[in-house]
């Protein structure tokens, strides 16, 4: 009767090993699945950056091609300029500036998706004090004309 039992005991063993092996088995392969889409999704979102940081690129080449275009039609000042002269030359240089630009949109070079590239990769890299000491630069600097969160 021992005998027996056994028998039958070791089918039902090895059929619960077998069960718990393919259940391993399957979740290692849904292990390794989500860990493929997890590297896929990394992949595409660095496609998706680098397109990011290029079209920023891009824009901010445009404004400093326009700019330099402003600057050379204004006259030069000569070493012996005036504190007035410079003053005028640069008030001149600002609304020229503003004239070439008056179809400008705001968010044009630093989109809202550019701002939160640069927000996440602030937040990823300092932590803590060094977050503390980067944003009181920040406010350090004059920054009367921008809106800071």
């Amino acid at each position: 009767m021992m005998e027996r039992k056994r028998l039958i005991l070791s089918p039902l063993v090895a059929g619960m090993a077998l069960i718990s092996f393919a259940g391993q088995w399957t979740c290692g392969a849904q292990t390794s699945q989500r860990q493929n889409s997890q590297t896929a999704v990394k992949a595409q979102d660095k496609q998706l950056d680098k397109q990011l940081l290029a079209r920023f690129d891009q824009s901010i080449k445009n404004y400093v091609k326009q700019r330099n275009q402003v600057k050379e039609k204004l006259p030069k000042l000569s070493k012996d300029s005036t504190p007035e002269q410079i003053q005028a030359n640069e008030s001149a240089f600002v609304a020229a500036l503003r004239a070439a630009r008056t179809n400008a949109k705001s968010g044009a070079i630093f989109s809202e998706e550019v701002v939160n590239y640069i927000r996440s990769i602030v937040r990823s890299e300092f932590k803590g004090k060094d977050r503390r000491d980067v944003k009181e630069t920040i406010l350090e600097a004059d920054t009367r004309e921008f809106r800071l969160r």
